[in-house]
């Protein structure tokens, strides 16, 4: 594996469970608390203060399935993720916004291997309560990360974009560390779905009330729909393997091998864009 400074550029190889120097300008990655790579420990945002405060609260219902409206959706998530890999051949994986790491556990359990995995977050109480059996974590922001390209067989973040207004940085960056023919998987809400169409209107972006779902301070949302990704990647070369439309709550997805029109896709919440990389 391979680490690149996210000030200068230069990368040079990692040992893990150590600190890293970049020998061209001296930035320094540490460890903190026994366990986790410090990347990027200063970036601030109300997303981060967030997660930061849920992770604070790991007795919460509400704890288990940060970033999912709840542990259903969280599980409709994990199947449709499982069904996209279940024939990928085990490599480096990365999970770009792995929060406390309970997402790639359940995963691992349901492909029945132990994926090794990095899995990078930009709060660091989230990783703190990261099982390092499953996953070495990372702190770092997902629009520069910490990686020398091609390093990963497999890349992916599920229901991240949602949260982020500009995803201009993040896709190409997650494309960047993947191999070439790696995977590339990315989830996200569904702007189609006449589903979250009503439920922004019900629970509308402002983070200073509290809604009907939507808890004060609780992150913004955005919703996607596949070219969203496949537009900020269009220069590279890679191929679109097919995308899951998911319709949870129920435990039940489709798959198509591209973007489709018409009345299926508007009940679906949730989209997965698995693509390969050239």
């Amino acid at each position: 594996m391979k680490l690149r400074c996210n000030k200068c550029g230069f990368s040079s190889d990692y040992q893990i469970n150590n600190p890293w120097i970049c020998k061209e300008c001296n930035q320094k990655y540490s460890y903190k608390f026994d366990k986790i790579l410090m990347c990027d420990d200063i970036s601030t945002s109300n997303t981060k203060s967030w997660h930061d405060n849920i992770a604070k609260n790991s007795n919460k219902k509400s704890f288990k399935s940060v970033g999912y409206r709840s542990s259903i959706h969280q599980s409709c998530m994990i199947n449709s993720f499982a069904k996209a890999f279940i024939n990928v051949q085990e490599g480096d994986t990365l999970d770009v916004g792995c929060g406390n790491g309970i997402f790639a556990e359940k995963l691992s359990s349901k492909l029945n291997r132990k994926l090794p995995y990095y899995g990078v977050d930009f709060s660091i109480e989230q990783l703190k309560l990261v099982n390092t059996d499953i996953i070495l974590p990372v702190n770092s922001n997902a629009e520069n990360l910490p990686f020398d390209d091609n390093q990963f067989d497999l890349v992916y973040s599920s229901e991240v974009i949602q949260n982020i207004e500009d995803i201009s940085k993040i896709i190409p960056e997650l494309f960047r560390v993947t191999k070439q023919n790696g995977l590339l998987a990315i989830s996200s809400l569904n702007e189609s779905s006449l589903i979250r169409q009503s439920i922004m209107k019900l629970d509308p972006n402002n983070q200073s009330k509290k809604y009907f779902l939507r808890s004060k301070n609780e992150p913004d949302i955005y919703l996607r729909n596949p070219n969203n990704i496949i537009d900020k990647i269009g220069k590279f070369r890679f191929s679109l393997e097919g995308i899951y439309w998911i319709y949870s709550p129920l435990n039940y997805s489709t798959f198509e091998k591209q973007p489709i029109s018409g009345v299926k896709k508007r009940f679906a919440q949730n989209f997965l864009c698995i693509i390969k990389k050239k």
